[in-house]
C-alpha cells in the first residue's frame, strides 16, 4: 500500500490543488524556507490552498550548511508554525561543496531538527541524496530514527503506476544510504505531469497507507 503524493516550491507559483487532489494525489509538501533569509513567495497560497482542497501538507526548509542551525530552525518555525494535522516538517540536504567539516555538518543539523521536533512535537523527516549524506554528512547514522525520504528518480516516469496494483515501477532507493533500514518517502521523478500544475512537478510516494500517513501528524 502506498500513497501518492508532491512536492512544490516557488517553481510551481499556480496550482489548482482541488485538481491534484481529484487526480489522486492525498500529500504535498510545500517548500517554506532556505538559510536565514528566503521565504518562499507563494508558501503561504500554496499551504492554504493544499488545507482548502483537503490534502494532507508538510512544510520544508533547504538547509544552508553555511548558516546558523538555530537559526534556520527558528526562520522556518516563523514562517511555518507548528499546525495540528500536518505533516511532519522535512528538512532538505542536498549540498555537497563549500560546506564545513563532515562531524560539524552532523552537530548542525541535530541542532536544527531538535529545534524544530521541540516545538512540533513530532520528528522531521530528513531527504537527503547520497552525495550529502556520504561526503557532506560523513555516512552518518545518526539520524536513522528519523523518517527518510529518499530522491532516485526513473527515467520518463511523469506519472504514479495503477492504483491496486503492486506498482511494477517502484524499487527502493540507492543502496549505497545505509543509514536506514527503508525509506519512508520516495521522490521518483522530476518531471511529473498532473491536472492543475503547470510544467513538471516532482513525484512522490509514502510507503504505507493513508492512515499510516495521517498518523506521523502533529498532533
Amino acid at each position: 500500500m502506498m500513497v501518492n503524493g508532491i512536492d512544490v516550491s516557488a517553481y510551481q507559483p499556480n496550482v489548482n490543488f482541488s485538481q491534484v487532489h481529484d487526480a489522486g494525489y492525498s500529500f504535498v509538501y510545500v517548500k517554506a524556507t532556505e538559510s536565514t533569509n528566503y521565504t518562499s513567495a507563494v508558501f503561504a497560497s500554496q499551504w492554504q490552498g493544499a488545507a482548502a482542497a483537503g490534502m494532507l501538507r508538510g512544510g520544508y526548509h533547504f538547509f544552508d550548511f553555511n548558516a546558523d542551525p538555530a537559526q534556520q530552525a527558528q526562520y522556518f518555525l516563523a514562517v511555518c508554525p507548528p499546525t495540528k494535522g500536518a505533516l511532519p516538517p522535512m528538512l532538505d540536504l542536498e549540498t555537497t561543496s563549500g560546506v564545513p567539516a563532515a562531524n560539524e555538518n552532523v552537530a548542525n543539523v541535530a541542532t536544527f531538527l531538535h529545534a524544530v521536533e521541540r516545538e512540533t512535537g513530532v520528528r522531521c523527516v530528513l531527504y537527503v541524496n547520497d552525495g550529502c549524506w556520504s561526503g557532506t554528512l560523513g555516512a552518518t547514522t545518526d539520524f536513522s530514527g528519523h523518517p527518510f525520504w529518499a530522491p532516485s528518480y526513473l527515467g520518463g516516469v511523469t506519472a504514479p503506476p495503477p492504483q491496486g496494483n503492486t506498482p511494477p515501477i517502484m524499487q527502493p532507493p540507492p543502496p549505497q544510504i545505509t543509514a536506514w533500514s527503508t525509506w519512508t518517502f520516495w521522490q521518483y521523478s522530476q518531471s511529473g505531469v498532473v491536472a492543475g500544475i503547470d510544467g513538471g512537478v516532482d513525484l512522490d510516494v509514502f510507503n504505507g497507507s493513508l492512515p499510516a500517513l495521517q498518523a506521523l501528524c502533529q498532533k
